[in-house]
């Protein structure tokens, strides 16, 4: 049976960490190393690499820092008739803690597969064919021939530019390979 903890023991819990995990730093402070265990154990074991600890350990700073500046913003926006300097440095914090939860891949957006959903333009256009109304003898859509007739040539010059501009794509996508 494993012996008992006494009280002050559990008022302090850091929980333990696999030994596959990314062990936090000795330089942390208690809530950075807090912070850092909570994303490691948030995520998968084979998330994080050992290359990834510096950029996790800022990331940590940065969080616990960020949590510091909004204290001091909650205080008075205002001081000493000027603008709180908390809110430059909570918009540096912002920047820097966005810039590495892509890097260390944390944010919703970066853990997303990259595969884009569009195609090229080039085979949309292949796609789409002009619209030949002479074949249509609809005579109960409200268009007699004239109008049918000058829809068909605005159809015509519309996919003539298109294809105008398909070539020209083509073309300088050509050239920006070869030179």
């Amino acid at each position: 049976m494993p012996p008992r903890k006494s009280a002050a023991e559990m008022a302090i819990q850091t929980p333990k960490l696999r030994s596959d995990r990314l062990q936090p730093s000795a330089t942390l402070t208690r809530e950075e190393a807090a912070v850092f265990v909570e994303l490691v154990i948030n995520n998968k074991a084979e998330h994080f690499k050992p290359s990834d600890l510096p950029l996790l350990v800022t990331y940590t700073q940065i969080i616990v820092q960020l949590a510091e500046a909004s204290k001091m913003i909650h205080k008075g926006v205002v001081h000493e008739n000027k603008i709180s300097p908390w809110i430059s440095i909570q918009e540096r914090l912002i920047k820097s803690m966005i810039g590495l939860s892509m890097r260390l891949r944390l944010s919703p957006q970066s853990r997303q597969a990259n595969n884009p959903s569009r195609q090229p333009k080039s085979t949309l256009m292949r796609r789409w064919r002009p619209m030949d109304l002479s074949a249509k003898n609809n005579d109960d859509d409200g268009f007699d021939a004239n109008d049918r007739a000058a829809l068909q040539l605005s159809i015509d010059l519309t996919w003539l530019k298109m294809m105008k501009l398909r070539r020209a794509s083509e073309d300088d996508a050509s050239r920006t390979r070869v030179g």
